[in-house]
């Protein structure tokens, strides 16, 4: 009798793997449908801005261009038609003072938790 109950118990754990399985592919086919339909929009749909760009705070479904940050990226362009290497751009970077994106993240973060502790936040 403990035979019949361990396959049907089997059984019963393909179903449920069968069953999750499914629910997973569903939600990944929803997930990329709503996406495309933000995309579609232009609207933003990633969780952080690259670097260069900022989420409105107005609206999250916009990026905002930062403009000191756009310039380096600019400049990199600029510097990258003229041939220079990756590591010649980095010295040449690292020379001039040019914050590294981590940097520029810091500083921003900071700014803006002054600006809140100063509204009373």
């Amino acid at each position: 009798m403990q035979r019949n109950k361990g396959k049907s118990s089997d059984i019963e754990a393909q179903f449920k793997g069968l069953i999750a399985d499914f629910y997973v592919k569903d939600q990944s086919v929803k997930v990329k449908a709503t996406v495309s339909t933000r995309r579609g929009k232009g609207e933003y749909c990633r969780g952080s801005a690259p670097y260069g760009d900022r989420i409105n705070p107005e609206n999250k479904k916009e990026l905002v261009i930062v403009e000191d940050e756009a310039e380096v990226i600019r400049r990199v362009f600029e510097v990258t038609n003229q041939w220079y290497s990756k590591m010649e751009i980095c010295k040449l970077f690292n020379e001039e003072g040019v914050l590294t994106p981590l940097q520029s993240m810091s500083r921003r973060q900071k700014s803006d938790s002054k600006k809140a502790a100063s509204r009373g936040l």
